[in-house]
């Protein structure tokens, strides 16, 4: 490979996760919204208007299903997909990001009761 390719693959490469980056910070940015959205939807009974909804967003590799599985299962993908632990909100959250299903009227304590069970288990630790 020339000088001059080696350089241009290197100038790419760093615009590309410039760009990446910017990606996830704007895709952090309109997740944040559209939750508070949703949030002022429900107490104002006011749905959110349609062009500010977006598609779903593509789902990391490994879940692709997660919107299929019971809670449960969910917890378990997100807690071994992420790398690190998580506490109940960041799980919620996550679970939130991906367009989970949570139907629960409180959705924090149905996470919660997912890891005290899985705690009790023995199949995940504090």
């Amino acid at each position: 490979m020339t000088t001059q390719m080696k350089a241009l693959r290197e100038q790419w490469t760093r615009k590309l996760h410039e760009l990446l980056q910017q990606r996830r910070n704007t895709d952090r940015q309109i997740i944040g919204l559209q939750q508070m959205l949703k949030g002022a939807a429900v107490l104002t009974e006011d749905p959110i208007p349609s062009e500010l909804t977006l598609d779903p967003v593509p789902l990391p590799p490994g879940l692709e299903e997660i919107r299929t599985l019971g809670l449960t299962e969910a917890v378990r993908l997100v807690l071994e997909r992420s790398g690190h632990p998580l506490n109940a909100k960041q799980i919620r959250d996550r679970l939130e990001s991906y367009e989970y299903p949570l139907m629960q009227s409180n959705p924090m304590a149905a996470v919660h009761q997912v890891l005290k069970r899985l705690l009790k288990q023995k199949e995940i630790r504090t």
